[in-house]
């Protein structure tokens, strides 16, 4: 079920699109843990699965990583 989420959230970001340029943007000290990991594990293989020279689709992990760590619950 979460992973199903994960999934639906990555989608989500790759269509709607995000304002994140780089992860070093977000703030995961205001998400829960165990969710901030998840959206790291994610984000990390997204980038694995890209070109890591392709400038336009490391935006779309990132963009994806925004929008998962933004659905987190609150500390």
């Amino acid at each position: 079920m979460k992973s199903v989420l994960m999934a639906t959230l990555i989608v989500g970001a790759m269509v709607i699109g995000g304002c994140a340029h780089s992860t070093k943007d977000i703030d995961l000290s205001k998400v829960e843990p165990a969710c901030a990991q998840r959206c790291s594990i994610s984000h990390s293989r997204c980038a694995s699965e890209m070109n890591m020279m392709s400038s336009p689709m490391m935006s779309k992990c990132n963009e994806a990583y925004d929008t998962c760590v933004g659905a987190c619950p609150a500390k």
